[in-house]
């Protein structure tokens, strides 16, 4: 869904109504809200390192006046947020469930490649918002360095080529066709879309890498002191009623000893064969719940590879020069063909390989003049493949 830092509530009241409350939740931040650097800090623990960038921010990233929350790995790779969007998103999605981990998407997505087999490779995230790239290589499953560089195809050529990108398998996420043809181009290797989760799409990559996360903590979390307070509570919370458990446990053992010790078993068993039967219920709506979000991906699916005519025909008015006339449309599909008249049809093609919504335009046949109410034009026959954009 879409949703905005600076306003989240809405999108949180969505995820609320959609899955209840009381969840885990691990959450993968874009690297273009991030600060990334590698830092020469003295050997303290992670956590006075943290400390020591969030007192002086000013000395490590280029901020002013900002407080920032810090994660900081073992090998002095450290990322930053501003606190303030952090907190408000953090805060608001704590309506829905536990805030338990907050990491750089890099890593996310390396955990979910290692979860798909694959350990070793060069990782180009890029920003469908063409603002920054980053890349990232990753050994045994673990990025091991992370660079943020400006969204051109040229600086991330030269980054991925640092790496040696000609020695593994290179990955683009989110996948881009025109991205991954003109990379590929440039740097002679392949790129690979990442392997979709399961009953998902790829799109899912990186919240399929961090809810991975939750089995142990993330190698660079991000924590904020409002984050980490709550963390500590709710592990207090855990810790009470842990105790209180046991207690009780220890309570009933003695009470059963006792005379009414038969009585307490049979409304044990009674009790058991009511949780079964909820039990029951509950997987069959599990069931339910599954096959519509089966249903939902199928016409996510179905939506994203449609091709829209009346959109085609808009974009082709658009960019048709006002001397052009058109004779004749045919579409199949993606593919479209057009023919008419223009005033100089040699024009056409540089104009319509402008959009990004259109590849593969071509002319059909030679064009040739023509002499329409005493003014020279040239027919023209072009034939091009309309690209659906990415949703």
């Amino acid at each position: 869904m879409e949703w905005s830092v600076e306003v989240p509530d809405d999108a949180v009241a969505t995820l609320k109504e959609r899955f209840g409350t009381g969840n885990r939740i691990a959450v993968a931040v874009d690297l273009s809200a991030l600060l990334v650097k590698r830092l020469a800090l003295p050997a303290l623990s992670p956590d006075q390192r943290r400390q020591m960038v969030v007192l002086d921010p000013e000395r490590y990233f280029p901020v002013r006046d900002t407080s920032l929350v810090v994660g900081v790995r073992d090998d002095d790779l450290v990322v930053a947020a501003h606190a303030r969007p952090f907190d408000r998103l953090t805060d608001a999605l704590s309506a829905v469930g536990a805030v338990e981990s907050v990491e750089p998407a890099p890593m996310a997505l390396a955990r979910h490649l290692a979860a798909s087999g694959i350990s070793h490779g060069i990782l180009v995230v890029a920003d469908p918002h063409d603002r920054e790239a980053a890349v990232a290589s990753i050994e045994a499953g673990r990025v091991v360095t992370l660079r943020k560089v400006p969204a051109t195809t040229s600086d991330i050529a030269d980054t991925v080529r640092g790496a040696d990108a000609a020695e593994t398998r290179t990955f683009l996420f989110p996948w881009q066709d025109r991205l991954a043809a003109e990379l590929a181009e440039k740097l002679g290797c392949e790129f690979e879309a990442l392997p979709a989760p399961s009953g998902t799409t790829e799109s899912f990559a990186a919240a399929a890498g961090a809810w991975l996360g939750l089995a142990d903590s993330p190698e660079l979390a991000l924590v904020s002191p409002s984050l980490q307070h709550r963390t500590v509570a709710r592990e207090w919370r855990r810790g009470a009623l842990a105790a209180g458990a046991l207690l009780a446990a220890l309570a009933l053992g003695f009470w059963s000893l006792d005379y009414r010790r038969d009585r307490a078993l049979a409304a044990i068993e009674r009790s058991v064969d009511d949780r079964q039967d909820e039990a029951a219920q509950v997987q069959a709506l599990m069931a339910d719940v599954a096959a519509a979000e089966e249903e939902v991906v199928t016409l996510a699916t179905v939506a994203r590879e449609r091709h829209d005519p009346l959109a085609v025909l808009l974009l082709v008015t658009q960019l048709l020069p006002p001397d052009a006339y058109l004779r004749g449309l045919h579409a199949a599909g993606g593919e479209w063909e057009l023919d008419g008249y223009a005033r100089d049809a040699a024009r056409l093609i540089p104009t319509f390989e402008e959009s990004e919504l259109l590849a593969d335009v071509r002319f059909r046949t030679a064009t040739t003049r023509v002499q329409l109410n005493n003014e020279t034009y040239e027919s023209f026959s072009l034939a091009l493949r309309h690209l659906p954009p990415s949703q």
